[in-house]
């Protein structure tokens, strides 16, 4: 438990959870913290360290709990000193019910945690002029931040909420950031170029994190190969009144996911410059926006299962290339492909397939495969087909059979026939079933004896004749002696 001993000038808060019962002293009019034989900041128990700072505005009760207790006047000065008590181990910062008052940025060290009594509980008003909170860049992939609980809100306005420069592992969990505006300014921004380190910024998970009302809801960002934002992930949350957008991906950040992201009232709702950025079933509404744009740079970025735009919006500006945008109808009845092209590439790097998810159009650098075939028997003059390439045998075995109808298929469906072998005739009639030849049955007595057909869907349904291909034996060019 810490006490308070008071004097004109200063404030003293004994530190009962610091080894040795060690003293913090704030000078009001210095404005500075001094700390007194810490014992290397190490909690009394020699396990990882918890302090507790009271707002101003908490009650008594909480207050006779805490290690620090702010007067609601430069708040960030108790805040950062829980903080730098830690040892290089880390530990936990919990901030109690109540309002803090901040006029500078807080400093959040690796191996930490900040945690609040929940967004409607803590509330952190920033009126400074540099960024709300700034998590300290590491390079370490042991190290990792955790941020939860509390709302922190913007009342000057001109810098980032929440500033995330090149780092790994952090996690934010049930933040409310809002009212940080200003031309170009972020709630939340993350850059992968934080001087000459050049760390990147990876592995940040946000879970149900609720930005409002500056210029850009989220910034991903950083520098080609060595200080990228990429592998973030954003789960569930909502961005809401983004004056230019909500979800801003600059190049060349690489390998964000966003699941389930609830956005309103942006100008944009989803912009991506970067690579193989994806985007799973978005919640949007807005009307007189851009929904989704993809930048000159941008490539094999997705959107699945986004909503229909309405009519006064504009869907997709797509300035990149081999982006997709999977969307759902108001009706839930079907999807559509909209924007981009689909590759789908072989072991050795090739591109083999294309589609273009504009015009529907396919590109093939590769070989076309019909097969294998698989062997269909006649019943009663009656096949039906599995795949595109059959072999087809007499019923019995017999040596010749008629074949006047073919079921299944599927329209537009490409269908290759042959005779079994050499020695069973397979008459395929020309107009008895749903059959259509080219004016006359043809008849397959011979292993290479082909014919080609295409499903026709259209009125009761029928296979027509695209072409044919008969083998003529050399018996039969024989000359007569």
């Amino acid at each position: 438990m810490s006490s308070e001993l008071s004097s004109p000038r200063r404030t003293f808060l004994k530190a009962g959870a610091f080894a040795g019962g060690a003293w913090v002293m704030r000078d009001r009019n210095a404005g500075q913290l001094h700390r007194q034989d810490y014992a290397a900041g190490e909690a009394a128990t020699g396990r990882c360290a918890t302090y507790v700072v009271a707002a101003a505005t908490a009650p008594d009760h909480v207050k006779a709990q805490a290690d620090f207790i702010c007067d609601g006047v430069d708040d960030q000065v108790e805040i950062q000193a829980a903080m730098d008590a830690l040892s290089a181990g880390g530990g936990n910062i919990k901030l109690t019910e109540g309002a803090f008052e901040l006029t500078d940025s807080i400093i959040v060290d690796p191996n930490s945690a900040l945690i609040g009594a929940g967004i409607d509980a803590t509330t952190m008003n920033y009126s400074g002029s540099s960024n709300g909170i700034k998590v300290r860049s590491t390079s370490s992939d042991t190290q990792s931040v955790v941020l939860r609980g509390f709302a922190l809100v913007g009342t000057v306005g001109g810098s980032h909420g929440l500033y995330m420069p090149g780092a790994k592992n952090w996690r934010i969990i049930d933040l409310k950031i809002r009212g940080f505006t200003g031309s170009g300014v972020s709630s939340i921004y993350l850059s992968g170029n934080e001087g000459a380190g050049q760390i990147g910024c990876f592995y940040k998970e946000f879970y149900g994190a609720e930005v409002r009302g500056s210029d850009y809801g989220i910034t991903l960002t950083g520098v080609e190969s060595a200080g990228q934002s990429n592998a973030n992930k954003w789960y569930g949350g909502k961005f809401q009144t983004h004056a230019v957008r909500a979800i801003n991906i600059e190049a060349p950040a690489t390998g964000n996911v966003f699941f389930s992201p609830s956005i309103e009232d942006c100008a944009t709702l989803i912009y991506s410059n970067g690579r193989a950025n994806v985007f799973y079933a978005p919640y949007m509404e807005s009307f007189d926006a851009t929904f989704v744009e993809f930048g000159a740079n941008s490539t094999w970025n997705a959107v699945f299962d986004m909503p229909t735009p309405p009519s006064t919006s504009t869907p997709v500006d797509d300035n990149g290339i081999q982006n997709a945008i999977t969307i759902v109808r108001h009706d839930g009845a079907r999807k559509e492909m909209y924007g981009g092209v689909v590759q789908v590439m072989s072991t050795d790097g090739n591109v083999r397939l294309e589609k273009d998810l504009t015009n529907g159009r396919y590109k093939l650098n590769a070989a076309v495969v019909v097969g294998p075939a698989t062997t269909i028997t006649i019943a009663a003059g009656v096949v039906t087909v599995t795949g595109s390439y059959h072999t087809v045998d007499t019923e019995g075995s017999a040596a010749s059979d008629d074949l006047d109808t073919i079921n299944g298929g599927v329209t537009g469906q490409l269908l290759v026939l042959n005779a079994i072998n050499s020695a069973r005739t397979v008459v395929m009639k020309n107009g008895t079933g749903n059959i259509s030849l080219a004016g006359s049955d043809f008849v397959m007595d011979h292993r290479n004896d082909r014919i080609m057909l295409q499903f026709d869907a259209a009125g009761a349904g029928a296979w027509v004749e695209l072409s044919r291909s008969k083998t003529v034996s050399s018996r039969r060019l024989r000359k007569p002696l």
